[in-house]
């Protein structure tokens, strides 16, 4: 990629982020969950940043080289069922005592 269109990425996160969260070949669900994960994302990188500062390093990771270094897929299959979108009460609803 042009480094121009690559710094452009870095200086508009939103756009890095939405053009890396399309790009992910998971579920339907998957992609669901990443693109409501913006904000989360943002902070978790911001967080990393921190911890180089922290460590006696330069702050140097871009937002995208951050991402592509993300395991999307086992950090959205480390989430709770209901954080992925899986309802299973739809499958199998609560039982129902009946007493005379």
């Amino acid at each position: 990629m042009n480094e121009t269109w690559n710094q452009w990425l870095n200086e508009t996160p939103q756009a890095g982020y939405f053009s890396w969260a399309g790009g992910l070949r998971g579920t339907p669900a998957m992609n669901r969950y990443y693109g409501n994960q913006y904000g989360d994302m943002y902070n978790r990188y911001m967080g990393a940043l921190g911890s180089q500062v922290q460590s006696g390093q330069a702050p140097t990771t871009s937002f995208m080289d951050w991402l592509k270094q993300f395991n999307a897929t086992q950090n959205y299959q480390n989430q709770p069922d209901y954080m992925r979108g899986m309802n299973y009460g739809a499958f199998s609803p609560r039982s129902r005592w009946l007493i005379y």
